[in-house]
């Protein structure tokens, strides 16, 4: 028996660009930057990033005073826990493409097995 690997669908993320500029013109080019980053490693983390200002500046590419500087405005995007910054819709987006992949891997795996299946036998080499 073969064993199967989970797809993963954090290779690509989908940006809705009309949703994103609704959502985002009145941040200025460094906290559009800053937030991008925060979204495409969210992405990459489930959907949630750490409630660490260390890593957040870090992940942001912004020194201590930028971070606080523009702080509020990136964090007006994410649900504020003691551990994590969520952002619900990335979440909802990565269930959905997670799906996605899955299905595409089960369809995949399905063809596969009829085509190297003759009236379910093992088609010989």
């Amino acid at each position: 028996m073969v064993a199967t690997r989970k797809k993963k669908a954090d290779i690509w993320m989908p940006l809705y660009v009309s949703d994103y500029l609704a959502a985002t013109m009145h941040l200025s080019a460094e906290q559009h930057g800053a937030y991008l980053l925060l979204l495409m490693v969210a992405w990459k983390s489930e959907g949630r990033l750490p409630n660490d200002p260390v890593q957040l500046q870090a992940i942001s590419r912004l020194n201590p005073v930028r971070w606080k500087a523009n702080e509020a405005a990136l964090k007006a995007f994410f649900f504020v826990t003691s551990e994590y910054w969520i952002n619900n819709r990335l979440r909802e987006e990565l269930a959905k493409a997670n799906r996605i992949t899955e299905a595409k891997a089960r369809s995949g795996r399905k063809g596969a097995a009829a085509r190297w299946q003759i009236d379910g036998e093992r088609m010989p080499n």
